[in-house]
């Protein structure tokens, strides 16, 4: 197999007795702490909060890894509300026809 892969022996039996690395467990952990707060938000909060609440918790973190690790738990914030939407502008009045024009 190791032919086939082109990796070394005891390269490949070190990573077969560990396979995951040190990142990926922080990553994983990182992960249930970001869903256990997103659960407690009412699930809506987005990486932003999420961020600050971790800080606050003593959880060395940046905003753009909570981020990452959201997106690919597929954890999104949802909006608490929505937004009114106002008309702007009162609706066009056509000038009348004063020349007696055939248009």
């Amino acid at each position: 197999m190791c032919r086939v892969l082109q990796v070394h022996p005891s390269g490949f039996y070190k990573w077969e007795a560990e396979p995951e690395s040190p990142r990926a467990k922080a990553n994983k952990a990182l992960t249930e702490l970001i869903v256990e707060y997103w659960d407690e938000s009412g699930r809506t909060y987005g990486s932003p909060r999420i961020h600050r609440d971790l800080r606050e918790a003593g959880e060395p973190c940046s905003e753009n890894r909570v981020a990452r690790l959201m997106r690919n738990a597929t954890v999104k914030a949802i909006r608490a509300y929505k937004k009114p939407r106002y008309i702007a502008s009162k609706p066009s009045v056509i000038a009348g026809n004063f020349l007696d024009r055939q248009f």
